[in-house]
């Protein structure tokens, strides 16, 4: 759950990122509609890349530092269930949406019926206008008001039965060449595999939904995706104006779309666009331009995809003189001693000063493994987080021990260190707690009873070690 609120945090300024490297290369690189449709579904597809990264590289980062041999996972905060519960939720009332799109296209082919005679012969002469590598299916359909293509694998176009029979008075309004110009459209959306483009868009809108980017970069590309189609239809058929008064016919009786169709963008705008001149393009050095954002964005990618600088008490123990059978624990100490917010080299000295590094060592009271953890009290921490109960193996286990121990550690840091938990003072307060109890540390404290002699030992062992690594100023660490 971490792992996936951090990539869906991040998504967000990744997204502005590439909406912003986006906007720049349109705004000074004034290419086809082709063009614009490819930056735009690029941006899409470096966000889902980003994201599928990101979780995949945050997955294995949690698997090193937060999950031991032995199963343990580390807790995380109240609000990560909220999180990754609404995004779930989100996902899922999107895919059912899908799905629903998908089960009427679906009804709308069971539906449909073969192409009129009379069409046949013009539809052909489309296809051998516009070349591509899939030949679709034309069937007739009751359900569509203007042309579509539907399907992935097996496209098929669905004409209406109202322009082609002759039904409602829309048929009245288009001719046959105006016909064949929406066809050509259609099959435009199949030479350029537009079918598959708009799934991949569409399981990254799905998974992205919460992205502000990702609905602009989606909307660019629709219609983008709809003006390289009309650009690829006026050449097909070579009367621009009339295919413009096709798509006005359309605009009335258009209903929402569910698939690649003629009226799968605003329709006004398409028309204004077929109507006037298209714009001067800009000049070469745009291009370079365009080059140097495009670079600027794979940059931001791969910045954003390493890994982040460490202090280095966070990477390995910063302890002078540190033994081999402590050292070898180095990867299990630091992960435990982050995972609970205290110092890898106290966490360290304590581990040395316990168990000197032996995972199997037993006290003659009971206590067990690196950090010489009495049963009882490693069954308390376990049962107040939720974790399984200690065993003799688990508590053996290195990474189970160093975890228990680090979140028993880091209590009496927050109880009894307070302000000063930095400070040799605070830590040697904690260390007291650690090894005496809280209860016996509190009387102390309030000057109702000493400590044992064999606390004030432990006490004079870790804080010498202590004060020798936080020396000479504590509170600059």
């Amino acid at each position: 759950m971490h792992v996936l609120a951090g990539a869906l945090a991040a998504s967000l300024w990744h997204g502005a990122l590439v909406a912003l490297v986006v906007y720049v290369l349109r705004r000074v690189w004034r290419a086809d509609a082709a063009v614009q449709c490819g930056l735009a579904t690029l941006g899409l597809w470096v966000l889902g890349a980003w994201f599928v990264a990101d979780l995949g590289l945050g997955a294995a980062t949690s698997d090193r530092a937060s999950v031991a041999p032995s199963g343990l996972v580390a807790a995380e905060p109240q609000w990560l269930p909220w999180v990754a519960g609404l995004w779930s939720v989100g996902v899922m009332l999107g895919a059912v949406r899908l799905a629903g799109g998908w089960w009427v296209v679906h009804r709308w082919v069971r539906r449909s019926s073969p192409l009129p005679p009379q069409w046949r012969a013009r539809v052909e002469a489309v296809v051998a206008q516009v070349r591509t590598r899939q030949t679709p299916r034309f069937a007739v359909s009751v359900d569509v008001d203007s042309p579509v293509v539907v399907g992935v694998l097996w496209p098929v176009v669905l004409l209406p039965a109202s322009i082609l029979m002759g039904t409602p008075a829309i048929a009245a309004t288009l001719s046959p060449a105006q016909v064949q110009g929406l066809v050509a459209h259609e099959l435009a959306h199949i030479a350029r595999a537009d079918p598959w483009f708009h799934a991949v868009q569409s399981t990254i809108e799905l998974l992205l939904f919460h992205n502000p980017a990702v609905w602009w970069l989606g909307r660019e590309a629709a219609r983008a995706r709809e003006d390289a189609c009309d650009d690829q239809a006026v050449a097909a058929t070579g009367d621009r104006l009339e295919y413009a008064r096709a798509l006005l016919a359309l605009e009335l009786s258009a209903r929402p779309a569910v698939a690649l169709g003629a009226t799968g963008a605003p329709l006004r705008a398409r028309i204004e666009r077929l109507v006037r001149p298209s714009p001067t393009p800009r000049p070469r050095s745009a291009a370079l331009i365009a080059l140097a954002a495009v670079a600027l964005m794979l940059g931001g990618l791969m910045a954003g995809s390493s890994p982040s600088p460490t202090r280095p008490d966070e990477g390995r123990l910063a302890i002078a003189g540190l033994p081999d059978s402590v050292q070898r624990h180095e990867a299990s100490i630091v992960a435990a001693a982050n995972r609970h917010g205290i110092d890898p080299a106290l966490l360290a000295i304590v581990t040395l000063v316990e168990s000197r590094g032996d995972a199997n060592a037993t006290s003659p009271v009971g206590a067990r493994g690196l950090m010489q953890l009495m049963p009882s009290t490693a069954a308390a921490v376990a049962r107040e987080r939720g974790l399984a109960p200690p065993t003799d193996a688990l508590l053996s286990d290195p990474d189970y021990n160093l975890d228990l121990g680090a979140w028993f550690l880091a209590q009496q840091l927050q109880e009894f260190g307070g302000a000063a938990v930095d400070t040799r003072e605070g830590v040697n307060r904690a260390i007291a707690a650690y090894n005496a109890g809280p209860s016996r540390t509190r009387a102390w404290l309030a000057g109702e009873r000493p400590l044992p002699d064999e606390t004030l030992r432990y006490q004079a062992q870790v804080g010498a070690l202590w004060g020798k690594h936080a020396a000479p100023n504590p509170r600059d660490r």
